[in-house]
C-alpha cells in the first residue's frame, strides 16, 4: 500500500518542483532584464515627498552601479532560463533532469553569492553617499508624513542582497535534494 501511495505523491513532488523552478526562472529573468534595461523600480513622488523620494531613487542608482552589475545580470539571465528549461524537462520527464537542474541550482547559488558580494562592495565603497542618502529620508520622515515609507526602504535596499541570496541557495538545495530522492527519481525514468 505504502509503494501505491508513493507514485502518485512522487507525481505530485515533480509538479511542485517544475513549478517552483519556473518560479524562480521567470523572476530571476524578469530581474535580470531590469537590470539590464536599467529600468530599476521607481518610486512615485507626490510634492511633499519629493525630496526623499529622490534620495530613494538615488540610493538605488548607487546600488545599481554595483560592479560587474551588468555582467552579472546577463549571467542571471541565462542562468534562470536554465532553470525553466530544468522545470521543462521535469514536466516531459527526461532522465537526465536531475543532473541539468543540479548543474543550474549550483550555478544559481553562486551567482547568488556573487550578486550579494558585489552590492556589499557598491554599499561599502559608497557609504558616505548612501549615509547622506538615508539621512535625507530620515529628515523627509520625521516630519511624519505617511507617504514617505522612511529609513526602512533605505535599509531595505541595502542588507536585502545577502537574505535573499541565503533563501535562494537553500530553495534551490531543497529542490536538488528532493529531486534525488529515489521515488522521484523513479516516478521521473518511469513517466
Amino acid at each position: 500500500m505504502a509503494s501505491d501511495q508513493q507514485g502518485p505523491r512522487a507525481r505530485r513532488t515533480l509538479f511542485f518542483l517544475s513549478l517552483y523552478l519556473v518560479l524562480l526562472g521567470t523572476c530571476g529573468t524578469q530581474q535580470a532584464a531590469g537590470t539590464l534595461s536599467g529600468a530599476a523600480d521607481r518610486p512615485q513622488a507626490s510634492a511633499e515627498t519629493i525630496e526623499a523620494t529622490d534620495a530613494i531613487r538615488a540610493t538605488q542608482e548607487v546600488l545599481a552601479g554595483a560592479p560587474f552589475g551588468r555582467t552579472l545580470a546577463g549571467i542571471s539571465l541565462l542562468l534562470s532560463g536554465m532553470l525553466v528549461i530544468g522545470a521543462l524537462m521535469i514536466i516531459v520527464r527526461r532522465p537526465t533532469a536531475p543532473w541539468w537542474i543540479t548543474q543550474s541550482a549550483i550555478a544559481n547559488g553562486l551567482l547568488a553569492i556573487a550578486q550579494a558580494l558585489s552590492q556589499t562592495h557598491a554599499i561599502h565603497t559608497h557609504r558616505e553617499r548612501l549615509a547622506e542618502l538615508f539621512q535625507q529620508v530620515a529628515n523627509q520622515a520625521a516630519t511624519g508624513d505617511p507617504a514617505v515609507g522612511g529609513t526602512t526602504q533605505v535599509w531595505f535596499l541595502m542588507i536585502a542582497p545577502i537574505p535573499v541570496a541565503i533563501l535562494e541557495i537553500a530553495i534551490l538545495t531543497w529542490i536538488t535534494l528532493r529531486l534525488h530522492k529515489p521515488d522521484v527519481r523513479e516516478a521521473l525514468t518511469r513517466g
